[in-house]
């Protein structure tokens, strides 16, 4: 084997090392970033169920108030005018 051909095969497993090692590196590299997404994507969700939730209640408690508050001015009304009609 000529000097030259054992300095090509070397070249070679050099080179093909070298692929695997960056390979596996990229490999990891899109786990840990599809870990990160999942992990934002996790959190933004349950930020949005919050601020959703937190809008129903705000609009629905706003709505029953004001209802509350029809009632009893409907209910004053009513005892007022019976009052009125008892005289």
């Amino acid at each position: 084997m000529s000097h030259y051909s054992l300095v090509e095969r070397r070249i070679r497993y050099v080179v093909a090392i070298s692929l695997v090692l960056l390979i596996a590196f990229a490999v990891r590299l899109v786990d840990v970033q599809a870990v990160r997404a999942a992990g934002y994507a996790n959190r933004a969700d349950m930020e949005l169920a919050k601020k959703s939730i937190k809008n129903f209640k705000s609009y629905f408690s706003t709505k029953i108030a004001l209802l509350t508050k029809i009632f009893q001015w409907l209910e004053i009304s009513q005892i007022s005018k019976f009052r009125y009609e008892m005289q």
